[in-house]
């Protein structure tokens, strides 16, 4: 009798149960397992396609039960947020540093359109150049630098160089260097000369006639073209720029000898055809020559312009005072 008791009462436990409520469809457990996505931080590949898993071994009736099934998605978009994150956290660690710009490593005069200084970057996303503040990030792919400050919002490109990385202007005015990378990047392919008056003439030629300079007219107007040559172009390297000091010096003897100072190297020179010109009492500063190799393009324009097109890409324009409507380049190349 007791026995019978006891089984009458598991059977009437049993049957309870469902009203307890501890007993859930696959569908309600398959919402919870969505519900739960949005609070794992960080979130992972497994655990939504555990849920995406569960959600698809379900019915179609009761599939039509899931009420969040669009938390997958939600899910999988938050991992490519956390995944782009984590790609700019790590293409910032890759750039964090001190840069330099290669014009002021050289030392080299150039048009004012670099104004940071030494910039450094930390890996937070905070740069500092000159005593200026800037927020910068990274693109996905690495690519592409923004400095937004309050000298407003710089891009530069991000260029593996052989060995080196640049740093560059879109519009290729400059570029930066690593500063633990630069003494190696100069060596590799720049040549400077100290100049004085006693190596200047191993360095450029005396002024050779090139023709007469015509009018609007096409008409003589009495003077001449002189174009000085380099001297170094033969040993195959190509005039890049000059210190803000350099200058020479040449004794021009027209009716009187005088001396000329010049601040330009391979300037053309308007003079009488019947000018001579021998080399002055003095000459200063630096000048920087870059190495063959490293010049794919190397040709003058009609604006009176030097144009060097660089093995990475790089466009470096230099003006001179050239008379094109004499002067055939070719051949002249400096």
């Amino acid at each position: 009798m007791i026995r019978q008791q006891i089984i009458a009462l598991f059977l009437a436990g049993s049957v309870a149960l469902p009203s307890c409520g501890l007993v859930k469809t696959p569908a309600e457990k398959v919402s919870e397992q969505i519900a739960a996505l949005s609070d794992l931080s960080p979130i992972t590949e497994f655990s939504i396609l555990e849920a995406e898993e569960a959600y698809e071994a379900l019915s179609d009736d009761e599939k039509e039960e899931v009420k969040n099934a669009e938390g997958i998605a939600e899910a999988r978009e938050r991992l490519e947020e956390q995944r782009a994150e984590s790609r700019r956290m790590n293409a910032r660690q890759l750039y964090a540093g001190k840069w330099v710009e290669l014009a002021e490593v050289l030392g080299i005069n150039r048009p004012i359109v670099y104004w940071f200084g030494p910039l450094t970057l930390s890996e937070p996303g905070i740069g500092e150049s000159d005593g200026s503040e800037w927020k910068w990030d990274v693109s996905e792919d690495g690519k592409e630098l923004t400095l937004s400050g309050n000298r407003g919002k710089v891009t530069l490109e991000a260029v593996r160089d052989g060995a080196f990385t640049e740093l560059r202007d879109p519009k290729g005015r400059y570029v930066l260097l690593r500063e633990e990378e630069a003494e190696s990047y100069v060596k590799a392919r720049f040549v400077k000369f100290d100049v004085s008056a006693d190596n200047i003439g191993d360095i450029m030629g005396l002024p050779v006639c090139a023709g007469p300079i015509l009018d609007e007219k096409d008409k003589p107007t009495g003077n001449s073209a002189w174009i000085q040559p380099s001297r170094k172009i033969d040993d195959g390297l190509v005039y890049y720029g000059r210190s803000e000091d350099f200058y020479y010096t040449l004794v021009v003897n027209g009716n009187t000898a005088e001396e000329w100072r010049l601040d330009y190297p391979f300037d053309s020179l308007s003079a009488p055809e019947w000018t001579q010109f021998r080399r002055g009492s003095s000459a200063g500063g630096t000048l920087v020559f870059i190495r063959q190799a490293f010049v794919t393009d190397n040709h003058m324009t009609d604006g009176r312009t030097r144009t060097l097109t660089l093995s990475d890409g790089m466009k470096y324009t230099t003006s001179q005072n050239w008379y094109v409507d004499v002067v055939d380049y070719q051949g002249r190349e400096y």
